[in-house]
Protein backbone atom coordinates (compact mmCIF):
# COMPACT_ATOMS: atom_id res chain seq x y z
CA UNK A 1 0.00 0.00 0.00
CA UNK A 2 2.69 2.56 0.70
CA UNK A 3 4.73 1.75 -2.32
CA UNK A 4 1.16 2.51 -4.30
CA UNK A 5 1.07 5.64 -2.12
CA UNK A 6 4.88 6.62 -3.38
CA UNK A 7 4.44 6.14 -6.67
CA UNK A 8 1.24 7.87 -7.67
CA UNK A 9 3.02 10.91 -5.34
CA UNK A 10 5.73 10.86 -7.76
CA UNK A 11 3.30 10.46 -10.97
CA UNK A 12 1.32 13.24 -9.46
CA UNK A 13 4.63 15.79 -9.07
CA UNK A 14 6.32 14.46 -12.63
CA UNK A 15 3.22 15.43 -14.43
CA UNK A 16 2.69 18.70 -12.37
CA UNK A 17 6.59 19.42 -13.59
CA UNK A 18 6.15 18.33 -17.15
CA UNK A 19 3.32 20.89 -17.89
CA UNK A 20 4.84 23.88 -15.78
CA UNK A 21 8.09 23.68 -18.25
CA UNK A 22 5.80 23.18 -21.13
CA UNK A 23 4.00 26.35 -20.21
CA UNK A 24 7.67 28.38 -19.81
CA UNK A 25 8.27 27.43 -23.34
CA UNK A 26 4.53 28.00 -24.91
CA UNK A 27 4.10 31.69 -26.05
CA UNK A 28 2.04 33.55 -23.75
CA UNK A 29 2.20 30.79 -20.94
CA UNK A 30 4.86 32.05 -19.00
CA UNK A 31 7.81 32.29 -21.26
CA UNK A 32 10.05 34.59 -22.97
CA UNK A 33 7.08 36.14 -24.84
CA UNK A 34 5.07 37.18 -21.02
CA UNK A 35 8.82 38.48 -19.80
CA UNK A 36 8.95 40.35 -23.08
CA UNK A 37 5.32 42.15 -22.53
CA UNK A 38 5.66 42.87 -18.97
CA UNK A 39 8.87 44.94 -19.55
CA UNK A 40 7.03 48.73 -19.19
CA UNK A 41 7.78 51.51 -21.37
CA UNK A 42 10.63 53.81 -21.01
CA UNK A 43 9.70 57.28 -19.94
CA UNK A 44 11.00 60.03 -21.78
CA UNK A 45 13.09 63.16 -20.72
CA UNK A 46 13.88 65.62 -23.96
CA UNK A 47 16.94 68.10 -23.51
CA UNK A 48 15.86 71.05 -25.54
CA UNK A 49 18.56 73.31 -27.10
CA UNK A 50 18.04 77.21 -25.86
CA UNK A 51 21.17 79.69 -26.55
CA UNK A 52 21.22 80.76 -22.40
CA UNK A 53 23.60 80.05 -20.06
CA UNK A 54 22.78 80.08 -16.37
CA UNK A 55 25.34 81.41 -13.45
CA UNK A 56 24.44 79.16 -10.40
CA UNK A 57 22.65 82.10 -8.23
CA UNK A 58 20.11 81.57 -6.30
CA UNK A 59 17.87 83.01 -9.13
CA UNK A 60 19.27 80.22 -11.47
CA UNK A 61 16.88 77.76 -9.15
CA UNK A 62 13.34 79.75 -10.00
CA UNK A 63 14.59 81.38 -13.22
CA UNK A 64 11.36 82.01 -15.71
CA UNK A 65 13.75 79.72 -17.76
CA UNK A 66 12.93 76.46 -16.61
CA UNK A 67 9.24 76.98 -17.77
CA UNK A 68 10.10 76.90 -21.25
CA UNK A 69 11.03 73.17 -21.06
CA UNK A 70 8.15 70.30 -20.34
CA UNK A 71 8.85 68.76 -16.66
CA UNK A 72 9.44 64.64 -16.77
CA UNK A 73 7.02 63.03 -13.54
CA UNK A 74 9.55 60.69 -12.75
CA UNK A 75 7.89 58.05 -9.93
CA UNK A 76 10.44 56.31 -7.84
CA UNK A 77 10.38 53.40 -5.80
CA UNK A 78 12.33 52.24 -2.80
CA UNK A 79 15.76 50.37 -3.53
CA UNK A 80 15.48 46.66 -2.83
CA UNK A 81 18.65 45.13 -4.06
CA UNK A 82 21.38 46.12 -1.43
CA UNK A 83 21.50 46.61 2.41
CA UNK A 84 20.25 48.88 4.01
CA UNK A 85 16.53 48.83 2.14
CA UNK A 86 14.61 51.96 2.04
CA UNK A 87 11.94 52.17 4.91
CA UNK A 88 9.97 55.26 3.54
CA UNK A 89 9.91 56.54 -0.30
CA UNK A 90 9.72 59.69 -2.21
CA UNK A 91 6.97 59.10 -4.28
CA UNK A 92 8.77 61.22 -7.27
CA UNK A 93 10.80 63.73 -8.39
CA UNK A 94 10.26 66.46 -11.33
CA UNK A 95 13.00 66.93 -13.86
CA UNK A 96 13.66 69.55 -16.58
CA UNK A 97 16.47 69.72 -18.79
CA UNK A 98 18.11 71.80 -21.74
CA UNK A 99 21.48 72.70 -22.91
CA UNK A 100 23.51 75.36 -25.22
CA UNK A 101 25.49 73.32 -27.13
CA UNK A 102 28.06 73.91 -24.60
CA UNK A 103 26.70 73.21 -21.07
CA UNK A 104 23.94 71.10 -19.97
CA UNK A 105 21.13 71.74 -16.98
CA UNK A 106 19.28 69.34 -15.10
CA UNK A 107 16.73 70.48 -12.63
CA UNK A 108 15.23 68.34 -10.15
CA UNK A 109 12.00 69.42 -7.97
CA UNK A 110 10.47 66.86 -5.11
CA UNK A 111 8.45 67.72 -2.09
CA UNK A 112 9.86 67.18 1.54
CA UNK A 113 9.22 68.29 4.64
CA UNK A 114 11.97 68.85 6.30
CA UNK A 115 15.87 70.67 4.93
CA UNK A 116 18.34 68.39 6.55
CA UNK A 117 22.06 69.47 5.70
CA UNK A 118 23.88 67.86 8.39
CA UNK A 119 26.07 64.73 8.68
CA UNK A 120 26.48 63.77 12.51
CA UNK A 121 25.59 60.52 14.45
CA UNK A 122 22.13 59.05 13.08
CA UNK A 123 21.37 62.39 11.36
CA UNK A 124 21.80 62.17 7.40
CA UNK A 125 21.70 65.08 4.36
CA UNK A 126 18.74 64.91 1.64
CA UNK A 127 20.05 63.94 -1.35
CA UNK A 128 19.69 63.08 -5.17
CA UNK A 129 21.61 62.01 -7.82
CA UNK A 130 21.71 60.91 -11.58
CA UNK A 131 23.17 57.62 -12.73
CA UNK A 132 24.68 57.12 -16.59
CA UNK A 133 25.44 53.96 -17.68
CA UNK A 134 29.30 53.88 -19.16
CA UNK A 135 28.59 50.51 -21.47
CA UNK A 136 25.66 51.55 -23.68
CA UNK A 137 22.07 51.19 -22.98
CA UNK A 138 21.29 48.68 -20.23
CA UNK A 139 18.42 46.22 -20.14
CA UNK A 140 14.89 47.64 -19.45
CA UNK A 141 14.77 45.63 -15.74
CA UNK A 142 18.42 45.51 -14.80
CA UNK A 143 17.96 48.55 -12.63
CA UNK A 144 15.89 47.06 -9.58
CA UNK A 145 17.33 43.72 -10.51
CA UNK A 146 20.89 45.31 -9.39
CA UNK A 147 22.83 46.79 -12.08
CA UNK A 148 26.35 45.94 -12.35
CA UNK A 149 27.91 47.61 -15.32
CA UNK A 150 29.96 51.05 -15.13
CA UNK A 151 28.24 54.16 -14.17
CA UNK A 152 28.79 57.90 -14.40
CA UNK A 153 26.80 59.65 -11.14
CA UNK A 154 26.59 62.99 -10.06
CA UNK A 155 25.07 63.20 -6.62
CA UNK A 156 24.28 66.23 -5.03
CA UNK A 157 24.08 67.02 -1.31
CA UNK A 158 22.58 69.03 0.96
CA UNK A 159 25.50 69.21 3.40
CA UNK A 160 28.19 69.66 0.77
CA UNK A 161 25.77 72.07 -0.19
CA UNK A 162 25.81 74.08 2.38
CA UNK A 163 29.52 74.31 3.00
CA UNK A 164 29.71 75.44 -0.67
CA UNK A 165 27.19 78.24 -0.75
CA UNK A 166 27.51 79.45 2.63
CA UNK A 167 24.57 78.38 4.46
CA UNK A 168 23.51 78.94 8.08
CA UNK A 169 26.22 76.30 9.70
CA UNK A 170 24.18 73.66 11.85
CA UNK A 171 24.27 72.76 15.59
CA UNK A 172 27.19 70.89 15.68
CA UNK A 173 26.57 67.06 17.75
CA UNK A 174 30.27 66.28 17.44
CA UNK A 175 31.16 62.73 17.89
CA UNK A 176 33.87 60.29 18.68
CA UNK A 177 36.68 61.25 15.84
CA UNK A 178 34.14 63.73 13.93
CA UNK A 179 37.10 66.66 14.78
CA UNK A 180 40.35 65.80 15.13
CA UNK A 181 40.82 65.66 18.98
CA UNK A 182 40.80 69.31 20.47
CA UNK A 183 40.54 71.06 18.39
CA UNK A 184 37.19 73.14 16.26
CA UNK A 185 38.64 72.92 12.93
CA UNK A 186 40.45 70.07 10.91
CA UNK A 187 44.50 71.36 11.13
CA UNK A 188 45.76 68.08 8.77
CA UNK A 189 45.32 68.14 5.04
CA UNK A 190 44.76 64.23 5.43
CA UNK A 191 41.76 65.06 7.56
CA UNK A 192 40.79 67.76 5.03
CA UNK A 193 37.97 66.82 2.34
CA UNK A 194 38.36 69.59 -0.01
CA UNK A 195 34.83 70.44 -1.55
CA UNK A 196 35.27 72.16 -5.16
CA UNK A 197 31.07 71.79 -5.73
CA UNK A 198 28.26 70.68 -3.98
CA UNK A 199 27.90 68.02 -6.62
CA UNK A 200 30.58 65.13 -6.51
CA UNK A 201 31.43 63.34 -9.19
CA UNK A 202 31.29 59.45 -8.54
CA UNK A 203 32.27 56.32 -10.92
CA UNK A 204 30.68 53.03 -10.01
CA UNK A 205 31.24 49.79 -10.97
CA UNK A 206 28.34 47.71 -8.82
CA UNK A 207 26.69 48.19 -6.01
CA UNK A 208 28.91 49.57 -3.03
CA UNK A 209 31.67 50.75 -5.17
CA UNK A 210 30.59 54.49 -5.30
CA UNK A 211 34.59 55.90 -5.89
CA UNK A 212 35.53 59.87 -6.74
CA UNK A 213 36.86 60.54 -9.75
CA UNK A 214 39.87 62.35 -10.19
CA UNK A 215 38.92 65.30 -12.08
CA UNK A 216 35.59 66.80 -10.54
CA UNK A 217 33.41 68.52 -13.49
CA UNK A 218 29.96 68.53 -12.21
CA UNK A 219 28.64 71.71 -10.33
CA UNK A 220 24.97 72.33 -8.90
CA UNK A 221 23.30 73.84 -6.30
CA UNK A 222 20.19 73.19 -4.30
CA UNK A 223 17.87 75.44 -2.12
CA UNK A 224 14.83 74.33 0.16
CA UNK A 225 11.58 76.29 0.52
CA UNK A 226 8.19 75.56 1.41
CA UNK A 227 8.85 71.57 1.90
CA UNK A 228 10.17 71.57 -1.46
CA UNK A 229 13.74 70.90 -2.57
CA UNK A 230 14.77 72.21 -5.93
CA UNK A 231 18.33 71.19 -7.31
CA UNK A 232 20.38 72.42 -10.74
CA UNK A 233 23.34 70.06 -12.05
CA UNK A 234 25.70 71.35 -14.39
CA UNK A 235 28.36 70.06 -16.67
CA UNK A 236 30.40 70.30 -20.29
CA UNK A 237 27.93 68.97 -22.92
CA UNK A 238 31.29 67.21 -23.87
CA UNK A 239 34.08 66.24 -22.09
CA UNK A 240 36.99 64.82 -24.31
CA UNK A 241 39.40 61.84 -23.50
CA UNK A 242 37.72 59.99 -20.34
CA UNK A 243 36.22 56.99 -20.23
CA UNK A 244 34.87 57.43 -16.60
CA UNK A 245 32.54 60.42 -17.95
CA UNK A 246 29.20 60.38 -19.58
CA UNK A 247 28.87 60.83 -22.99
CA UNK A 248 26.08 62.89 -24.11
CA UNK A 249 25.48 63.43 -27.50
CA UNK A 250 23.82 65.93 -29.22
CA UNK A 251 20.71 64.68 -31.74
CA UNK A 252 20.76 61.40 -29.87
CA UNK A 253 19.39 59.73 -27.01
CA UNK A 254 21.07 57.62 -24.35
CA UNK A 255 19.95 55.73 -20.44
CA UNK A 256 19.98 57.83 -17.35
CA UNK A 257 18.14 56.98 -13.98
CA UNK A 258 17.42 59.14 -10.72
CA UNK A 259 17.54 58.82 -6.85
CA UNK A 260 16.32 60.89 -3.98
CA UNK A 261 17.07 60.39 -0.29
CA UNK A 262 15.29 61.44 2.84
CA UNK A 263 18.03 62.55 5.28
CA UNK A 264 14.82 62.80 7.87
CA UNK A 265 13.76 58.89 7.07
CA UNK A 266 17.00 57.58 7.76
CA UNK A 267 18.39 57.29 4.00
CA UNK A 268 21.66 56.85 2.54
CA UNK A 269 24.15 55.04 0.42
CA UNK A 270 21.61 52.58 -0.89
CA UNK A 271 19.09 53.49 0.78
CA UNK A 272 17.16 55.73 -1.36
CA UNK A 273 14.13 56.19 -3.71
CA UNK A 274 15.18 55.07 -7.15
CA UNK A 275 13.92 55.41 -10.73
CA UNK A 276 13.41 53.12 -13.69
CA UNK A 277 15.36 53.45 -16.63
CA UNK A 278 14.53 56.65 -18.44
CA UNK A 279 15.25 57.65 -21.93
CA UNK A 280 16.92 61.15 -22.15
CA UNK A 281 16.12 62.53 -25.89
CA UNK A 282 18.93 65.18 -26.49
CA UNK A 283 18.09 68.41 -29.23
CA UNK A 284 20.70 68.52 -31.91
Amino acid sequence: MKKLLVAAIIAVSTTGTAYLIYLSLTPGGGGPATVAAAVPEQQILRVAYRPETLALGRDALSSPLWNEFPAAAVPLKLQVTAVPWGKATVPEVSVRAFHNAQRIYFRFEWNDDTENRQIAQNTFPDACAIMFPLNGDPRPESIMMGFLEPANIWAWKAARDAKIWGQPKPRETAYSDYYYPFVKEEVYSVAVDPLPSAVEDLVANRIGTTTPKGDQHIRGRGLWAANHWTVIFERALTLEGSELDAKIPRGAARTVAFAVWNGAKGDRGARKSISDWVRLEVAP
